[in-house]
């Protein structure tokens, strides 16, 4: 009786303030403490608060995420960013803003800059923001009442980055250049460096046409297409034709970059490789492949200009091309070239003995590079529950040939390679890279594609500028036939609106590029500690193509816990094995009581650092972090106990 009594005294002397508790987010978090920082002429009326970079605002949504600064986690070698936005009681003109390099402890700095985001008419979406042009070419911007803008805070490390904790300082400035809104950043840089050779092949198509007339530049054509060829490859995308001939001395200098990891056999500019002649291609195989371990080689495909095969006919006609690449190349080099399938149909192919087969038995002779649509890999459990749910394959070939998965699996198991292909028609519930579409999602879609095991992903065009959409600012829809896919093959815009010679990206290349990184940790955490090795991560945020998470603060906690699964495994610290506990549980020992609200509070407080276990048990609200949140739950779990 007296130690209950005790620990009720211990609980009500906590609630009544006695123990102060900080709040935040994740323990030895710099946020967790950070407190307001009033600019020298600080402007109560406008609004400065962070949020997830992956989180996209329609432009009228003013509200507030509480936050007043962000913790950056990244590794060596890779981009990312923070964003953070800024709404007014009245409107403002003429603001300015700008970002310190990231500085840590011993002086070491990372570059960073500012990129604001431009917002798009998405019909009944709202204005959504997608174009992010450098804020330094953009200039002054102005924010009008009951409207947020928001800002991207892009940081770059490279190999040589040292790791460790940085911060940075933000500013805003009004049209007299006053500060008028200031706050910290911080960044946290993993022990390890992500590789130069990306992990996954990425491929569109960069139209040397649309680019070049859409354009203007004083830079020479070819010129102009390699600084936005270039863009898509520091973000680790490949543009299907390089910025050099094949039968050039240049092309030498992509085809051996680790980071192009797929390129078509065609002529400048092709969207299929019809255009690449026999006579080009000896002269190019006498340049690059002659002589080549099959590096080189291997990362070149033919797209074939039979697109969309629907019909029996059509299957015809692309073994008909198949053959004429096979002959024009077979007298230089004698091995299978990468011959891809993309727009995998319901078809029913009857041979000459009266046999029935489906077009991918069909293929199976001279395809090796199947590229298929993510509804490919639809479970039958998602197929019954989920709406909106549908197959590739039709469930008939079932028991002839087995599921979708497991054929692909076995394709890639003889040497063949399997990729990803997302076009208009991937509506929701499946991820596509709609400018509507969850943030979060589009960069769990390689998530999915790493726990599918697949190691490569098609998407149409960069720059589809044509039509009613050669002003893709103005008008985003490309295809009428899909009038809410907005921004759909469009993931670039002119440079030359904002007097630049390079692309302005968009908040989706920037949730590729950072769904492609996490891809590469993923790769590395199998690579070092085993297959399987990163499920329990990917289970976090998704379980199938139509069941995940678009949760922000789930993503940042589970790429935080994957970031630092890699960080150990890099450095042969062993894993803590997966245990399981009870909520509130935090001793183990079977109880919950005062001892676990002491140990939960030296957490909170960072006195102590819990186990991974210890540390499952303390979040009682499950959202990846212990906090005061977490002690207020568990003090009213304890008093529930005791007083029933």
């Amino acid at each position: 009786m007296k130690r209950s009594f005790t620990a009720i005294l211990l609980v009500i002397a906590m609630l009544m303030g006695m123990v102060v508790i900080p709040s935040g987010a994740v323990a030895s978090d710099p946020a967790e403490n950070y407190t307001h920082i009033d600019a020298e002429y600080e402007d109560a009326g406008l609004a400065l608060w962070f949020d997830y970079a992956s989180e996209k605002k329609e432009q009228s949504d003013i509200s507030q995420t509480g936050m007043e600064t962000f913790v950056v986690y990244m590794a060596k070698n890779e981009i990312e960013g923070a964003q953070f936005f800024l709404s007014a009681d009245s409107d403002r003109s003429g603001l300015t803003a700008d970002v310190t390099n990231f500085v840590d402890a011993e002086g070491n700095t990372i570059d960073a800059e500012i990129f604001i985001e431009y917002y798009h008419d998405a019909a009944k979406h709202g204005m959504i923001p997608d174009a992010i042009p450098p804020l330094d070419a953009y200039g002054a911007f102005d924010i009008a009442a009951g409207r947020s803008q928001g800002f991207i805070i892009k940081l770059k490390t490279t190999m040589e980055t040292v790791a460790g904790d940085y911060s940075a300082t933000l500013s805003v400035y009004d049209a007299d250049g006053k500060q008028i809104k200031t706050a910290k950043v911080f960044a946290h840089i993993w022990d390890f460096a992500l590789s130069e050779e990306t992990a996954t092949s990425v491929s569109m198509h960069l139209s040397h046409g649309l680019l070049t007339g859409a354009v203007e530049s004083t830079l020479s054509e070819d010129e102009l297409y390699k600084n936005y060829y270039d863009y898509l490859l520091e973000n680790r995308i490949c543009a299907t034709s390089l910025p050099y001939l094949l039968t050039t001395s240049n092309a030498a200098e992509y085809l051996d970059n680790p980071r192009v990891r797929s390129y078509q056999f065609t002529n400048k500019g092709g969207y299929t490789g019809g255009a690449l002649l026999s006579a080009e291609w000896r002269s190019a195989y006498m340049r690059h492949f002659r002589t080549d371990d099959g590096t080189r080689l291997d990362k070149g495909y033919y797209f074939a200009n039979v697109v969309d095969a629907a019909v029996p006919a059509d299957l015809e006609a692309l073994k008909v091309k198949y053959d004429e690449f096979t002959a024009m190349v077979s007298e230089t080099y004698k091995t299978d070239l990468n011959f891809i399938s993309t727009y995998i149909n319901d078809i029913d192919y009857t041979l000459p003995d009266g046999t029935v087969i489906d077009q991918i038995d069909y293929y199976d002779d001279f395809v090796n590079l199947w590229c298929s649509k993510t509804f490919a890999y639809t479970s039958e459990e998602e197929l019954n529950t989920v709406s909106g749910a549908k197959v590739l394959q039709p469930l008939k070939w079932n028991d002839v040939y087995g599921t979708f998965v497991d054929r692909m699996a076995a394709q890639k198991a003889e040497g063949d390679k399997i990729w990803w292909f997302i076009s208009w028609d991937v509506e929701a519930p499946y991820i596509n890279y709609y400018m509507q579409t969850d943030g979060v999602a589009q960069r769990i879609l390689f998530w999915q594609q790493f726990d599918f095991n697949v190691e490569g992903f098609l998407y149409n065009y960069a720059n589809y500028w044509s039509g009613d959409c050669s002003d893709p600012y103005a008008n985003n829809v490309t295809n009428s036939a899909y009038p809410d896919a907005h921004g759909e093959s469009i993931l670039i815009y002119p440079g030359d609106v904002y007097g630049i010679d390079t692309p302005v990206g968009s908040l989706r290349v920037e949730a590729m590029r950072d769904g492609v990184e996490d891809y590469q940790m993923l790769y590395m955490l199998e690579e070092l500690r085993g297959e399987g090795a990163g499920d329990k991560y990917i289970d976090l945020m998704t379980t199938g193509v139509v069941s995940y998470s678009t949760d922000d603060s789930e993503y940042y906690n589970a790429r935080i816990k994957l970031g630092n699964a890699v960080e150990a495994a890099v450095h042969g610290i062993e894993e803590e094995p997966d245990v399981t506990v009870e909520t509130g549980d935090i001793d183990g020992n079977g109880n919950i009581n005062s001892v676990d609200l002491f140990k939960m509070n030296l957490y909170v407080k960072q006195v102590v650092a819990p186990t991974e276990a210890e540390e499952a048990a303390a979040d009682i609200d499950k959202n990846g972090k212990v906090t005061s949140v977490d002690m207020f739950y568990l003090k009213f779990r304890i008093l529930k106990g005791y007083w029933g």
